[in-house]
């Protein structure tokens, strides 16, 4: 790769060379791709499931009645404005 190779293509060699990593080699990153041609769904739906991030479930605090942001923002600017 050159200096003065566009991000595109960087980019591209990039991703080309953590598949070989990942894979174990260039015949098995072959091998995936043909995968996903041949699989249900579509190419670039299979490569996304392959590629993405993978992390655990997130679990938010749930507002319950009126302690959501919305209440939170409109008291604040109640008590900021005119007093208690």
């Amino acid at each position: 790769m050159q200096n003065t190779s566009s991000p595109l293509w960087k980019s591209l060699l990039s991703l080309r060379d953590d598949l070989s990593c990942v894979c174990g080699g260039h015949l098995q990153v072959e091998t995936l791709v043909q995968r996903w041609t041949t699989a249900e769904g579509n190419f670039t739906a299979n490569a996304y499931e392959f590629l993405r991030h993978k992390t655990d479930v997130v679990l938010w605090q749930r507002w319950s009645g009126n302690n959501g942001p919305y209440h939170d923002m409109h008291s604040s600017f109640g008590l900021l404005f005119w007093g208690n």
